[in-house]
């Protein structure tokens, strides 16, 4: 039986996967991108771990097109938007290709006569069908139900879609391009040392990660996108009652609800809001208790420390030990994590096609 290890395990073989078919997933969109050549802004449609990865790439798409990013849930896209900005590029996410609200999304756009692209792991899916451009997401089939590799593959097709527009819209040139397109690919062998490290991790620390079941998760600008995906992902699996929040957030009432039952996990980036995530971190386990900062520096030996490669793309990687975290806790706690646990859901409401 395929377990969501095995699924994370196979995130740096898609990484260069992806990289390598990458000039004929994208030639369509390319094809459209010189047509539309007055794209001034980016809309993502998309929910769940696929919105997140549309968030967590959100900056450095801004940046590096110089073109406004926008993220919208596929309920707010049908029933409470009322402007459509018709010179967009609208990208919708579903990795399975069968998101019912996604799939009328696309309709909707459809009758506007506005283009959409798409992107899922099924070009043959429905949402891929009915799309005007399709990207593959690179990732083929997962056996897991809560996504690992499928996040992973979205996030860097949602880096490349922003790497491509700039490529078509003379922003950088092919050399520019080839270089990020070379940090992406020190991505893949640190992601695999990451993934030992959180297994060595977790067995130090296996008996508060088991008693503890309310977590925090925290980060500023593209991790705290990633917070959000940890966030998601370990409600999914080990069922534990979580919640995400900005850096800066963190201290803007929340700080009144932390209690030492909790687990708060800190995600830093030396290079970003260093001074102030020390402090807060400082404050949570100190005053709190158990505060754990994961990512490039650590104030004592409970903190995980690992160093990333990918620059800007650095995602990639933080998100790694929180996947590995989610595999450790389902196997722990004996959580059967090939299905959900209300399956009787779709009694009440359908969320597929």
């Amino acid at each position: 039986m395929v377990k969501m290890i095995n699924c994370i395990d196979r995130i740096p073989e898609t990484i260069h996967h992806i990289l390598k078919n990458s000039e004929t997933n994208f030639k369509e969109l390319r094809e459209h991108l010189k047509i539309q050549k007055n794209i001034d802004e980016i809309i993502f449609v998309a929910s769940g771990s696929s919105f997140n990865s549309a968030f967590v790439s959100k900056g450095f798409i801004e940046k590096i097109t110089g073109i406004k990013v926008t993220l919208i849930y596929p309920n707010n896209f049908i029933n409470y938007t009322h402007i459509f900005n018709k010179n967009g590029l609208y990208i919708f996410i579903s990795q399975g290709g069968g998101t019912k609200l996604v799939y009328e999304s696309i309709l909707k756009l459809k009758e506007m006569g506005i283009k959409s692209v798409s992107l899922t792991s099924d070009l043959d899916s429905k949402i891929s069908c009915i799309s005007d451009i399709k990207l593959d997401m690179g990732c083929g089939y997962e056996e897991i139900i809560f996504r690992t590799v499928g996040y992973s593959s979205s996030l860097l097709i949602c880096y490349l879609i922003g790497l491509n527009i700039a490529l078509v819209y003379d922003k950088i040139d092919r050399k520019g391009y080839k270089n990020y397109l070379d940090k992406i690919k020190k991505i893949p062998s640190n992601i695999l040392e990451i993934i030992n490290s959180t297994q060595i991790w977790y067995n130090i620390n296996k008996k508060n990660m088991l008693e503890n079941k309310k977590w925090i998760f925290i980060g500023a600008d593209d991790l705290w996108g990633t917070a959000q995906e940890a966030d998601i992902k370990v409600i999914e699996t080990a069922t534990y009652m979580t919640k995400s929040l900005e850096l800066e957030e963190a201290i803007h009432g929340p700080q009144n609800g932390y209690k030492n039952d909790m687990n708060i996990f800190i995600l830093l980036d030396k290079t970003k809001d260093l001074d102030k995530a020390k402090s807060i971190a400082r404050f949570c386990k100190e005053e709190v208790g158990n505060c754990f900062i994961f990512g490039d520096f650590k104030l004592d030996e409970t903190d995980f420390y690992f160093d990333s490669v990918g620059e800007e793309f650095k995602p990639l990687e933080y998100i790694t030990p929180f996947q590995v975290l989610c595999h450790l806790l389902a196997e722990d706690l004996n959580r059967d994590i090939t299905k959900p646990i209300y399956t009787s859901l779709t009694k009440y409401i359908n969320k597929t096609l």
